[in-house]
């Protein structure tokens, strides 16, 4: 079970540039802490909320393996009995994380048909894309659901990238709080993805 931390995302500034890091809300910087996982949650510029989610069952995975899936059929992932958790479950969006072995070294993410990609990005180190999400899930090698982001509130416009660095395999997503703010793959100059 992930506990809260308000000290952990500390240890993830590194992940932004000097330049803006004066620009990320150190008030509301949390973190959701579990043994092979960190999901640290941070607020730049007052309007764009970023998850920066740390993996280590995937440190030896193969970004080049990893694969982003559109219009699939995304059923709910039964947590219940003990068997999973929902973290923020009042905030868009709720994320419901299943309990058990986790990545066996590779990640793939399904986006349902209401959810819609503008704009497809790589480079060396990352992978993603900006784009509209309703439901999104997380799964293993073997395609079973292990992270489900469910957005009851709206559909959220997306910036989400895959990035894998010697400092491990991690999941970046940017939201916009405003639809007068721009979001797009320019906030990629934000981050640190060498």
């Amino acid at each position: 079970m992930h506990h809260h931390d308000r000290e952990m995302g500390k240890n993830y500034m590194w992940i932004f540039k000097d330049s803006i890091k004066a620009d990320i809300d150190t008030f509301v910087r949390s973190s959701w802490v579990k043994e092979r996982d960190i999901k640290n949650s941070f607020v730049y510029k007052g309007n764009y909320p970023i998850t920066v989610w740390d993996f280590k069952d995937l440190y030896s995975a193969d970004l080049k393996d990893a694969s982003i899936n559109s219009n699939v059929n995304i059923p709910d992932l039964d947590i219940s009995w003990g068997s999973g958790e929902i973290l923020s479950s009042n905030c868009n969006p709720q994320t419901y994380v299943k309990y058990g072995p986790t990545f066996d070294n590779k990640i793939n993410v399904n986006l349902d048909s209401a959810s819609i990609i503008y704009k497809n990005i790589e480079s060396e180190n990352y992978k993603g894309f900006v784009g509209l999400v309703n439901r999104m899930a997380f799964t293993n090698g073997k395609n079973e659901n292990y992270i489900l982001f469910n957005y009851p509130d709206k559909i959220e416009k997306t910036l989400f990238l895959l990035y894998k660095s010697s400092r491990g395999f991690f999941v970046i997503i940017v939201q916009s709080n405003n639809k007068k703010y721009v979001l797009d793959e320019s906030l990629i100059n934000i981050f640190n993805l060498k």
